[in-house]
């Protein structure tokens, strides 16, 4: 109820202060959980795009291998502390001890040197416990510390060992393994949607049903440990690199439909606008807690429109992401304003605009696919 509050009144003036609280509360007092096997359908899906060879140097077995293991730990009855062999797993999966040992190692921190530099509330950069679901007790015994707590980091373990490999830029390559393992879940679904290049730009995806028409733009941006101890320059920093871009690049799309009638991708898959309501979904890979709320992307956005930076330092690092940040929000202005030329009553024109607008983590929005049964009741 506090951030719900919180959002309401967030003002100009209170934005940095806000962009600390909320993120410092996240961190210290509202971790964050996920659902064991959600999160180990989102890894798998997306990290079973990487080459087989690559996949196989890296974590020592194939992607079905990784998943009966991650599978029957997380399976595993617990209520707090889970502490499992890997000599046991191989035992029970019939699988290479020696492979599995290894695997289960590359997903564990060393008992030692976890959170080694995390020694304030505020230090929370310098924590390292959300890039690795386990922690190594011996060279056989491991320790689960909470299966929904820990879930998320399976992501972070997949991301980071396969860093380590030289033969794969895993950064350039994760935007596109997320999208096709959306596109393959909406297949999966039956659920019709269009994706591609046009006049303007790309449309990562678009679904429509008979009232509505859903632009989603991905971005694998991730909410940085800087964003999480609470820098507010960084939490902005990292919304724009999420939400505000991906929502200039659904803006894209709404342009070309209200001012053509339709879009065409790929020159050919043409979507035809029927005065319907356009919302504009950003889908992020991370997760951003409370930023994700409905209440304060409005409202966020909504300061937006009067909100400059300007340094207060000859710091060029933070000089250039004032411009960058200024350089974003003018563009998403010049968009929104456009949208309500010519309207009697413009101010209503955007607020209602705004209320049209949704940041989504990848995990809640493969969740609601699952519930989804086909166009028309897709995110209802």
């Amino acid at each position: 109820s506090y951030i719900y509050f919180e959002d309401i009144f967030l003002s100009k003036e209170k934005l940095f202060e806000a962009l600390f609280n909320y993120a410092f509360f996240d961190s210290n007092f509202c971790f964050l959980q996920e659902n064991p096997s959600l999160a180990i359908e989102i890894a798998l899906g997306i990290f079973e795009n990487v080459p087989q060879k690559i996949f196989l140097e890296t974590f020592h077995l194939n992607i079905q291998e990784t998943k009966q293991i991650l599978q029957y730990i997380f399976e595993q009855p617990s209520l707090g502390c889970l502490i499992f062999s890997a000599k046991k797993i191989s035992s029970i999966l019939s699988l290479p001890y020696e492979q599995v040992r290894r695997f289960i190692t590359a997903f564990s921190h060393n008992i030692l040197e976890i959170n080694k530099e995390f020694d304030t509330p505020t230090a929370f950069d310098k924590v390292d416990f959300m890039f690795k679901p386990f922690i190594k007790l011996t060279e056989d015994e491991f320790v689960l510390v909470n299966k929904f707590l820990c879930a998320a980091n399976i992501y972070e373990a997949f991301l980071l060992n396969l860093r380590n490999n030289r033969q794969i830029c895993i950064d350039d390559k994760t935007g596109g393994y997320i999208e096709k393992f959306i596109y393959k879940k909406l297949h999966k679904k039956k659920i019709s949607f269009h994706e591609g290049e046009f006049s303007n730009g790309e449309a990562d995806l678009i679904i429509r049903d008979r009232r509505r028409i859903f632009c989603c733009e991905f971005k694998k941006k991730a909410f940085t440990r800087a964003s999480k101890s609470g820098q507010p320059l960084e939490v902005l920093v990292d919304l724009i690199g999420s939400l505000l871009n991906s929502q200039i690049q659904a803006n894209k799309v709404q342009e070309v439909l209200m001012k053509s009638g339709k879009i065409c991708l790929d020159a050919k898959d043409c979507i035809f606008y029927r005065k319907e309501r356009i919302y504009k979904i950003s889908l992020s890979a991370s997760n951003f807690g409370s930023f994700h709320d409905d209440c304060f992307v409005m409202n966020f956005l909504h300061i937006l429109l009067e909100t400059r930076l300007q340094a207060d330092t000859n710091d060029a690092n933070v000089i250039k992401k004032c411009k960058n940040f200024n350089k974003a929000v003018d563009a998403f202005v010049k968009q929104i304003q456009s949208f309500s030329v010519g309207e009697k009553q413009p101010n209503e024109v955007i607020r209602q605009d705004l209320f049209t607008r949704r940041f989504l983590p990848l995990s809640f929005f493969i969740f609601v696919l699952g519930k989804s049964k086909n166009n028309e009741n897709f995110i209802t």
